[in-house]
């Protein structure tokens, strides 16, 4: 089995030298790293280039024109030659053991659409915040049957995060990689499809880093602006999915977390620095009670319900 790594990098050069310096640590897992720079106005592209020189098997995609980190992604999926693909944005992270493991695990299952992880936020200027609460889908390293994915993802939130997940990059092609028009929310999207079509792998380490900037993390997904397009384009790419691979008891779930999402933030423009309690419980309430497992889940580590891996 074969994998390539993509660095993705926009204006942020300030990341690069440790996350080459990761990359180049843990190269034997690596079989092509693609570094692409879109359009970048500092010396992104300068630090790239000098680095793939260094590295056999890297290459680079120097953008003229900046087109967005979801076009990089689907025009650089088109050019990724491994078995399996993994996009980094250049100020996350994620530790060797993070190949080690997927790797190890995609190999025993290889059935799999994915293996993702469990990850930490650290700060802007890297100190650890602690482990992202989302929720675990298991409690030991395993394999999730596409029935099991159906079933958890009724019961638990989504528990995929991008740059904590390496994709099986036929299945991703075959089932379109990254649709442009659910924004920030397509790789969340695609993980959810090719969990249902061909189940997960899943390893409840932390064995990623998401950065966490001064915006909230899916602003841009969220905003008054975005969010109505892409919920509207979200329930048609479901409700169009073949064999019912979204139902509709799963369609309301994932569209009333996603319209809670976007009711907490919008409380966030009003200038407080989280949502209230009150604001959390009748939005929770409002829009995903049926969601009380899960915040179980991710808020009582001793009462989390316990999946067997198939």
């Amino acid at each position: 089995m074969s994998l390539s790594v993509v660095l993705l990098c926009h204006n942020q050069s300030l990341y690069l030298p440790a996350t080459i310096e990761l990359l180049s640590d843990c190269a034997k897992y690596i079989n092509q790293l693609i570094f692409v720079d879109d359009a970048s106005d500092d010396d992104s592209a300068s630090l790239m280039t000098q680095a793939a020189e260094r590295l056999d098997c890297a290459e680079i995609i120097v953008h003229q024109r900046n087109i967005g980190v979801l076009a990089v992604m689907q025009d650089v999926l088109e050019r990724c030659t491994g078995d399996y693909v993994h996009f980094l944005a250049c100020d996350d992270s994620v530790t060797e053991q993070f190949y080690s493991k997927c790797l190890s695990i995609l190999a025993r299952h290889p059935q799999a659409g994915l293996c993702s992880t469990a990850t930490i936020l650290m700060s802007e200027k890297g100190f650890d915040l602690g482990e992202f609460r989302a929720s675990k889908p298991l409690q030991q390293a395993g394999y999730i049957s596409p029935t099991k994915v159906r079933n958890t993802l009724y019961r638990l939130d989504s528990w995929f995060m991008g740059h904590a997940t390496i994709f099986n990059r036929q299945r991703l092609l075959e089932n379109n990689g990254f649709r442009q028009d659910l924004g920030g929310f397509s790789d969340a999207y695609a993980c959810m499809l090719l969990g249902l079509k061909h189940g997960v792998c899943f390893v409840p380490e932390t064995l990623a880093a998401k950065r966490r900037h001064g915006s909230p993390y899916g602003t841009t997904v969220y905003s008054p602006q975005n969010s109505p397009l892409i919920l509207s384009a979200l329930e048609q790419h479901m409700t169009e999915e073949p064999n019912a691979l979204f139902d509709n008891a799963l369609r309301r779930r994932i569209v009333g977390r996603w319209q809670f999402n976007a009711a907490m933030l919008r409380s966030k423009s009003t200038g407080r620095a989280s949502p209230s309690l009150l604001t959390r419980l009748s939005g929770f309430l409002m829009y995903k009670p049926f969601d009380v497992i899960s915040v179980l889940h991710r808020h009582w580590p001793s009462r989390q319900t316990k999946i067997k891996s198939s």
